[in-house]
C-alpha cells in the first residue's frame, strides 16, 4: 500500500477522521496517528516505502511523509489476499489505541531499528519520553510490542 491508499484505509476503518491538513487539534492528532500507524504498518508489511523518522517531542516524525499526506486524496485501495492477515494484525494492534500509547509505542520501534537489545530500547525510550510517562508504562507497552512480534530484539 501507498500512503494515499493506507490513509484511506484508516479513515475507513474509523481509526482517524478525513480532516487532515486544517490546524485544529482533530487534524493534529490525525497527523501524529498516521505518523505512528505507519511505523506500525511497515513494520508489518503493509506499507511499501521506508521513511525517515526523526525523534521529535511526540514520538518518531517523518517529514517525508508529512509532505504526503498534506496532498492526501482520496482513493480506492486493495488489499491483496497475501496481505489480509497482516490487516487483521495491524487493527488488532492499534484498536482502542490512545495517542499516548502511540507516541511510546512508535519511539521504541523507531529506537529499536538501530538498536536490538532489549535493555537498551527500554534504556533509550525512557531516556526520550521518561519526563513525560512513568516508567512502568513505558515499560509495559514495550512488553506489548514483544508479544506482538514488532520489536526485534536478541534475547
Amino acid at each position: 500500500m501507498n500512503v494515499n491508499e493506507f490513509i484511506t484505509f484508516l479513515i475507513d476503518n474509523r481509526l482517524i477522521t478525513p480532516n487532515i491538513t486544517t490546524d485544529d487539534d482533530e487534524a493534529f492528532n490525525n497527523r501524529l496517528k498516521i505518523q505512528k500507524y505507519v511505523l506500525i504498518a511497515r513494520r508489518l508489511g503493509l506499507i511499501d516505502k521506508d521513511y525517515n523518522y526523526d525523534i521529535y517531542i511526540r514520538g518518531p516524525y517523518s517529514s517525508d511523509l508529512a509532505d504526503e499526506y498534506y496532498v492526501y486524496e482520496p482513493c480506492k485501495y486493495n488489499i491483496p489476499k497475501e496481505k489480509e492477515k497482516a490487516v487483521d494484525r495491524f487493527l488488532s494492534i492499534v484498536k482502542d489505541k490512545d495517542n499516548n500509547w502511540l507516541e511510546i509505542a512508535g519511539t521504541a520501534l523507531h529506537i529499536n531499528i538501530r538498536n536490538k537489545e532489549l535493555e537498551n530500547v527500554e534504556w533509550l525510550t525512557i531516556k526520550a519520553k521518561g519526563y513525560k510517562y512513568p516508567k512502568e508504562k513505558i515499560k509495559e507497552i514495550i512488553k506489548e510490542l514483544i508479544n506482538y512480534k514488532l520489536l526485534d530484539i536478541n534475547n
